[in-house]
């Protein structure tokens, strides 16, 4: 995402003015707080109600993107602050530099009423200090959310993954992510005939025994 309208601010009221939104064209909105949940929903420039439409076209029934037009009033959702250090497996050692994101929200399979599934959450995202803290704001409460680790390229750690669940009663939560070494693998790929060099993509699969 491309940020084209720098950030405003709401005042005593909630209430915000969003400069620079031409006639019928559409802004994505982001919430940040420390106690708001990052909503990201959509500003059309036009008169228009407000409309809820499904977040994944084969998931109908699933969460919904909100569209509002130029006036409107949006229900601001909670958000939990949430904290963490990223850390090496093997040696305990702190992890700098490392982007740590969410990945989704409220895992599949949740319960009558609950919030459903939301995979449009990398927004809400982080880097680790020198220590390897991080902290990721606007997460609300719910079960099943999935952070996703991805460390610097200086060294071969493997991407991390990390289940979190949050209680609505909770002023803040906390978290420890270990991620794995791996090794370094180097090589040469060439033309089974003729031994030249060509260019391709390699990918690896990570398997757990």
């Amino acid at each position: 995402w491309q940020v084209l309208i720098p950030p405003v601010t709401t005042n005593e009221n909630g209430g915000f003015t969003l400069p620079g939104l031409g006639r019928d064209q559409m802004a994505t909105v982001t919430l940040l707080g420390e106690r708001v949940a990052a909503d990201r929903f959509f500003i059309v420039g036009t008169e228009m109600p407000t409309a809820s439409l499904p977040h994944l076209s084969d998931d109908p029934s699933g969460s919904q993107d909100v569209y509002t037009g130029l006036d409107f009033t949006y229900a601001v959702n909670p958000g939990i602050p949430l904290n963490g250090v990223v850390t090496e497996f093997q040696s305990g050692k702190p992890i700098a530099k490392a982007k740590v994101y969410v990945y989704s929200l409220f895992g599949w399979g949740g319960t009558e009423g609950s919030p459903r599934h939301l995979r449009d959450t990398q927004h809400i995202r982080a880097e680790t200090d020198e220590q390897g803290r991080f902290q990721l704001l606007g997460i609300p409460p719910g079960n099943q959310h999935l952070l996703k680790v991805d460390p610097p390229k200086s060294e071969p750690w493997l991407i991390a993954s990390h289940e979190v669940s949050i209680d609505p009663i909770q002023r803040s939560a906390t978290i420890n992510i270990q991620v794995f070494r791996g090794i370094w693998i180097e090589g040469r790929l060439t033309d089974e005939t003729t031994g030249e060099p060509i260019s391709g993509d390699m990918d690896y699969l990570a398997l757990q025994k």
